[in-house]
This record gives C-alpha cells, sequence and structure tokens, in this order.
C-alpha cells in the first residue's frame, strides 16, 4: 500500500485536490482510502470553535490541548492505516501529515516546549511517518503545498474556523521544512509548484502515485 500525506499551511489548497485527486484515483480504477483531517472533530470535542478562539489561551493550556491533538491525529491515524491495508487498500491518502500538527503544536507553544519535548514529539512523527506499528516501513509520499496559492482570498483564510493571516502561514511553513529534514530515506519529499491550479496539483500528484505503483 502507497501511503500519500498532503503537508502545508491552512487554506493552500490541500483539502481541494484531495477531492479532485478521488476522482481520478476512482477513474484510474486504483482502491484508496481517505483518512481526512481530524482537528475540527478534535476543537468541537474540547469545546472550542475556532483556531483564533484557541490561540486566546494561555500557552500552558494551548500546550495541552495540541499535545492532546497530537496524539489523537497519531491514534486515529494509526487505526485507519492499518483498516486501509485489511482492506486491501493501493493507496491510502491523509490530507494532513504528522509534520502538520507538530509544526502548529511548535508554533501555538514556542516558550513551554523543551528540547526534551522537541525530541520526543519529532521522534513520535517519524514513527508514524515509517509506520511504525507493522514489521517493516512502508514507502510514502509527502507532497507540500506552498504557503501562497493563487486562488487564495480573505474568505478562504478566515472561514470562521481556520485563522490564517499570512504571518502565521509563512512561519507554520517554515517548520514544515525544517521538519522535513527527518523524513525517512524511504519517504520522497515532493514540492508543490505555487502558481498551479487545484486540477494541475491533482494530476501531478496522480501521476507520481501511478509511476510508483508501476
Amino acid at each position: 500500500m502507497r501511503r500519500v500525506f498532503f503537508t502545508g499551511a491552512g487554506g493552500v489548497g490541500k483539502t481541494s485536490v484531495l477531492v479532485s485527486l478521488e476522482k481520478k484515483l476512482t477513474e484510474n480504477g486504483i482502491r484508496f482510502v481517505t483518512f481526512l483531517s481530524v482537528s475540527r472533530e478534535f476543537f468541537k470535542s474540547q469545546g472550542i470553535t475556532s483556531e483564533q478562539a484557541g490561540l486566546e489561551r494561555r500557552e500552558a493550556d494551548r500546550l495541552a490541548f495540541q499535545s492532546s491533538l497530537f496524539e489523537f491525529y497519531c491514534q486515529r491515524l494509526e487505526h485507519a492505516c492499518s483498516l486501509a491495508k485489511s482492506n486491501d487498500a493501493q493507496v491510502f491518502m491523509s490530507d494532513r501529515s504528522p509534520h502538520d500538527h507538530l509544526a502548529y503544536l511548535i508554533y501555538n507553544t514556542p516558550n513551554l516546549l523543551t528540547f526534551d519535548d522537541l525530541h520526543r514529539l519529532r521522534l513520535k512523527a517519524t514513527q508514524m511517518f515509517n509506520n511504525a506499528s507493522e514489521s517493516r516501513i512502508d514507502p510514502c509520499s509527502v507532497f507540500h503545498f506552498p504557503c501562497v496559492a493563487p486562488w487564495m482570498t480573505e474568505q478562504i483564510l478566515q472561514d470562521g474556523m481556520r485563522h490564517a493571516p499570512p504571518g502565521k502561514n509563512f512561519t507554520v511553513n517554515a517548520i514544515l521544512e525544517s521538519l522535513s529534514a527527518d523524513l525517512h530515506y524511504e519517504h520522497r519529499r515532493e514540492p508543490i509548484l505555487g502558481d498551479t491550479t487545484v486540477e494541475e496539483r491533482a494530476t501531478f500528484i496522480l501521476n507520481a502515485i501511478l509511476e510508483d505503483m508501476n
């Protein structure tokens, strides 16, 4: 099973590309499983209505929340991967990656994270990329979406839940760029060109998947 992760800041088109890619995989007769972001579900379960509301809390509260969200994501991801394998899926796709959740954790709690915390969290993220619950490492492709896209508007970036001002997106993107150095050599990081459309991005990713499967 080939695993595909999207990574990038908020509002850069990851979910839109995923919808287009699903159609293309179906047209090519490829069995796939989609794992969607768990962030909004987790925010709702904690009674937090938006990213902005979360940012307005004390940093210690943000650390506890983001750490719990990271663990929640990892548990759900591991379960979804195992289920996809048991259903004989050829491709497993996630519109977020372990690095995304770690990047937001770092962004939201820069003053409280220790070096030990960062080491532990980076190791955990690497384990999730490596599918550590299995006896061998399954290779994967990580498609990085740039923090500026042609279709980005204020309405998209501030949709009532998402809080993605340019400065925040650039900072999260920089953290993601740094974390990409942790990727295992079996994994490939593919940058998405910033001036491409949703359809062009979906086609680019489809071609990479087809190449990997041949």
